[in-house]
C-alpha cells in the first residue's frame, strides 16, 4: 500500500479471513463467501480441471496484481479495464458499509479497510487523466531516499494528494496524522490547491456516496 512519507511500502489487497475478527454478522458473512466464490473459475469448477493446469479468472487476476502497487499509467489503466472490476469493487465496498472489518485490533482493522477501499480509489485519475497511485508511485519512485515532501511529491499530485488523502482517512491515526502534517507543511510552503479532490466524473470505478473525489 502506497504511504506518502519519509518511506514507502507497497502491499498487496488480498483475502485472508484467518488474520482478522470478522464481524459477525450474516451479511458479512455471506459478502465474503460471494467474494471468495468470484475468484473461483466457475467453469472448471463446473466441469473439472484439464491437464491439472488451474487456470485464473479475471477476479483472481485482479486480486492478484493489487491494485495499489506500482506500475505504469498505461499497465494501471489496463487493470481498470478487468472485467470483473465492478463487481470485486461492489462487494468490498458492502463490507467497508457494513462494518465487517471492526477488529480490537487498530492495526488489522485500518490495514483491511485500506485494502478493501483500495478499489475506490485505483481507477481515478487527475483532470489531466493520469491516475493518481501510478502518479503517486512513480514520484516516489524517481525521488529515491533523499527527497523534499512538498517538492518532489505533493506539489506534482495536484488533485491527487486530497483524494488519497480522503483514502487514507481509513488508515491508522499515524497515517492519518502523517497526511494532515504534510497537507499542513507543503501548504505553509506555498503548495496550492491541496485541499481540492479529483473530479469523480475522472474515476469509472465511483460511487454516488464515496469521499475520495469531488462532485462539484
Amino acid at each position: 500500500m502506497l504511504l506518502i512519507g519519509e518511506s514507502c511500502k507497497v502491499g498487496k489487497v488480498v483475502i485472508i479471513d484467518s488474520i482478522f475478527e470478522w464481524k459477525a454478522s450474516e451479511i458479512c458473512t455471506q459478502t465474503l463467501a460471494e467474494i471468495k466464490k468470484l475468484l473461483v473459475n466457475q467453469e472448471q469448477e463446473e466441469n473439472g480441471v484439464t491437464g491439472n493446469t488451474v487456470v485464473a479468472n479475471d477476479c483472481k487476476n485482479l486480486v492478484d496484481a493489487d491494485v495499489m502497487d506500482v506500475r505504469s499509467d498505461e499497465d494501471q489503466k489496463a487493470l481498470c479495464g478487468n472485467s470483473c472490476y465492478d463487481s470485486l469493487n461492489a462487494k468490498y465496498k458492502i463490507m467497508l458499509d457494513n462494518d465487517c472489518y471492526a477488529s480490537e485490533d487498530a492495526d488489522e482493522e485500518a490495514g483491511a479497510k485500506l485494502q478493501a477501499a483500495a478499489y475506490q480509489i485505483a481507477c481515478q485519475t487527475n483532470t489531466d487523466g493520469k491516475y493518481c497511485i501510478a502518479l503517486l508511485g512513480t514520484l516516489v519512485k524517481d525521488a529515491g531516499t533523499s527527497f523534499s515532501l512538498c517538492n518532489d511529491i505533493v506539489s506534482k499530485l495536484g488533485c491527487c494528494f486530497q483524494s488519497y488523502r480522503q483514502y487514507m482517512l481509513l488508515g491508522t491515526s499515524a497515517s492519518v496524522n502523517a497526511m494532515d502534517e504534510a497537507q499542513k507543511a507543503c501548504t505553509a510552503d506555498g503548495v496550492g490547491g491541496l485541499d481540492q479532490m479529483c473530479p469523480c466524473s475522472y474515476n469509472q470505478h465511483t460511487f454516488a456516496n464515496t469521499t475520495f473525489c469531488s462532485r462539484t
